[in-house]
């Protein structure tokens, strides 16, 4: 079974989905990088392959691709980030949804052993792939396609720091295409100074989740604040980490991404994690939060437990949705992140 596509497959497009995945080894070997991030809506399709009690993105994930709703790509650089994506993997590849599914392993914590081992498996998957495609890959290559994806999220970086700080202030939803239009080679990322600075009188959100939808930070907009940090896969965690001396280009990498904001999924970095939210609370004002947690997702919930502790320490107001990323629910959302911001005010 095939997907749906009267088009030929774009022979440089690699699709993508976590933000573990080393673009830049995608880069060096000539490919464009695609991250197949869906739009929202039902999987009534994607339901006759998958339990009904499974992660509702990865079945929008597995639904566009059946449907054809995704560019026709050359292959897939899948991270296996949960047991769902596993099976996503497992699927794309029986049903023939594109060209070979390359599966990256990406280790649950950041410390040596770890380091070593993602190292490891990220240079042998880069010279199958090059193998496999007939394509050369030379470290020099390798390199450079670091540099220039260093520069390119330096600059996302820095426009996303400016932002938090209240120096510019854009519509959240349109922040979120730019970070997707940049994090896929697009220079659209504006100048740090470009912009108005944020309304003074606007409640300031931290928004978390795996996945936050646009029409939620419209809601907040509506209402009367605004959203100054998304740690999302979709907003913060797009991030690089910590750059090293090392050597070899796939130690480099390994650190650089173990290393980035991390996600739920790092269960063995609760540390971190909670490090990094306290870096972020501390950095910026933060007057309350809304955490979106995707149905079915236990990462998610119990990054929860975790993100509440942190919130409730510094006194600091959450709200939690629920989502299934089909865009229903709409109406009783607006209604509550209403009334949680009127308590804001209060």
């Amino acid at each position: 079974m095939k997907a749906e596509q009267g088009t030929k497959r774009d022979e440089n497009l690699l699709g993508w989905f976590c933000s573990y995945t080393p673009l830049e080894i995608v880069r060096a070997l000539g490919f464009r990088p695609y991250r197949m991030l869906p739009p929202l809506g039902r999987a009534p399709r994607a339901d006759g392959f998958f339990a009904g009690n499974l992660c509702p993105y990865v079945k929008a994930c597995l639904e566009n691709a059946l449907e054809g709703r995704f560019p026709p790509v050359l292959g897939l650089l899948l991270v296996p980030s949960c047991s769902a994506m596993t099976h996503l993997a497992n699927l794309w590849r029986a049903l023939e949804l594109s060209g070979p599914v390359w599966v990256i392993d990406v280790p649950r914590s950041y410390n040596s052993l770890a380091v070593d081992y993602f190292s490891r498996r990220l240079e042998e998957v880069a010279l199958q792939m090059a193998s496999f495609y007939g394509r050369r890959l030379y470290k020099e290559d390798l390199w450079q396609a670091i540099e220039e994806e260093k520069q390119r999220k330096e600059r996302l970086k820095g426009f996303l720091e400016e932002r938090a700080a209240g120096n510019v202030f854009l519509r959240g939803a349109r922040v979120l295409e730019l970070l997707e239009e940049g994090i896929n080679g697009a220079n659209t990322f504006p100048d740090p100074g470009e912009g108005s600075a944020v309304p003074r009188d606007r409640l300031r959100l931290l928004l978390l989740g795996s996945i936050v939808p646009s029409y939620l930070l419209d809601m907040v907009e509506q209402a009367g604040a605004v959203s100054v940090v998304e740690d999302a896969c979709n907003g913060w965690r797009l991030l690089p980490g910590e750059a090293c001396g090392a050597d070899s280009p796939y130690t480099y990498l390994a650190h650089l991404y173990l290393s980035k904001p991390p996600c739920p999924r790092m269960v063995a970095d609760k540390g971190r994690r909670r490090r990094y939210l306290q870096d972020l609370l501390s950095r910026y004002r933060i007057d309350g939060a809304i955490y979106h947690v995707m149905k079915f997702c236990d990462a998610g919930l119990m990054d929860w437990i975790l993100v509440k502790e942190e919130l409730d320490l510094r006194g600091i107001p959450v709200l939690r949705v629920e989502g299934d990323y089909t865009g229903g629910g709409r109406g009783q959302w607006s209604t509550r992140v209403e009334a949680f911001l009127e308590r804001l005010r209060r």
